[in-house]
């Protein structure tokens, strides 16, 4: 293997922000072994080779070259997502992109969108989020948060593992937290309350319901 391996590993290791002893920790060994590893000092067994290719996304065989490409993979094959064109709004710490389920609920993703210049393109977005979002404008097709979403009016469905605080909504609410918005064309489901305007269908609420006119059952924790 000789210096090239060492050399390749400290490099790919940096690049990554990652530490000896995170490193260490993948493989359930010491940060000594990494430590010598990384010095020519010693050198990992043969059957652990392909393990470490694997966790920097490279081949053994780019492990134990020089020049060593960099390699820039799609993010399909990184996140093992669908080509579906969905935008997905995602946060990323240092190269390394935050899992969807592994985001600060408090630190909301600031985005803006313009109406005017959406309608001139004749675009409906279908929006992703990984995380908590104040979005500053109207959104004409659907939102999927993680954490929490506030925006303005929405053409299509919203959807959040937090609260939901916006204008009115086309479609449906799903929201794990407290809902807060205008007229729903569909159906609202919060995990705790519900201050809404009309609702076109049923309401299922963890606490109390304040609301308009509504088109279907109301279900609630609380007082309606």
């Amino acid at each position: 293997m000789g210096n090239v391996f060492s050399k390749n590993l400290r490099e790919l290791r940096k690049e990554r922000k990652m530490s000896q002893e995170e490193l260490a920790e993948k493989f359930g060994i010491t940060v000594q072994s990494v430590s010598k590893w990384e010095c020519a000092v010693s050198y990992p067994d043969i059957e652990l080779l392909p393990k470490i290719a694997d966790l920097f996304h490279v081949t053994v065989d780019d492990l134990l070259r020089s020049g060593m490409p960099q390699h820039c993979l799609h993010a399909s094959e990184v996140l093992d997502l669908p080509d579906d064109g969905m935008l997905r709004i995602v946060q990323c710490k240092g190269n390394v992109v935050l899992r969807k389920d592994k985001y600060d609920p408090n630190q909301k993703i600031p985005l803006f969108f313009d109406r005017e210049i959406l309608e001139k393109q004749n675009e409906e977005v279908q929006l992703e989020i990984w995380g908590s979002a104040e979005i500053e404008g109207d959104i004409c097709g659907s939102v999927n948060a993680g954490g929490g979403v506030n925006c303005g009016t929405v053409g299509g469905d919203v959807s959040a593992g937090g609260g939901v605080d916006c204008g009115d909504v086309g479609g449906s609410v799903n929201a794990g937290g407290e809902v807060n918005c205008g007229t729903v064309g569909g159906d609202v489901s919060a995990g705790v309350g519900v201050d809404c305007g009309d609702v076109g269908d049923s309401i299922s609420a963890g606490d109390g319901v304040n609301c308009g006119d509504v088109g279907g059952s109301v279900n609630a924790g609380g007082g309606v």
